[in-house]
């Protein structure tokens, strides 16, 4: 254990190397996830699917979205995500017709209107919103 701690503060991903016992961990997984959000593939059980333990690696690295088990519609997760990128919302194909949750998005970053659904890509309030933080969002959607 001594040595997985160890080799978790140099770099999250030794996770990998770890046993299932530890991997399971969810105190382990949080500091590997605190290292690198990527690190979460690795984690197992209830440590993955733990709401800290993915808002941090989220929070490190939004494409950790990938690893979440269940979370098409966990809003504060891709919200979160969406601040590094609106990619993110690939993985969120739930939450792409919640008006309300798509307004959220659009006003943080113009460009996740790309994601929308199309109804609410139609929709002239969103659209003016998106246009607030990135005046080519419109020229994205088709």
């Amino acid at each position: 254990r001594r040595t997985v701690l160890l080799a978790l503060k140099q770099d999250g991903e030794a996770l990998e190397f770890a046993s299932e016992k530890l991997r399971s961990d969810t105190r382990l997984v949080l500091l590997a996830v605190q290292g690198s959000g990527q690190a979460l593939r690795h984690a197992l059980g209830e440590a993955r699917a733990d709401s800290e333990v993915a808002r941090t690696a989220v929070c490190q690295d939004w494409k950790a979205l990938e690893f979440v088990p269940s979370c098409s519609h966990c809003h504060e997760l891709f919200l979160a995500a969406l601040q590094q990128s609106p990619e993110a919302l690939r993985w969120g194909s739930g939450l792409l017709s919640d008006a309300a949750f798509m307004a959220k998005a659009v006003a943080l970053d113009g460009r996740a209107l790309h994601y929308a659904a199309p109804e609410l890509r139609a929709d002239r309030a969103l659209v003016f919103t998106a246009t607030k933080t990135c005046s080519w969002a419109v020229d994205r959607v088709s």
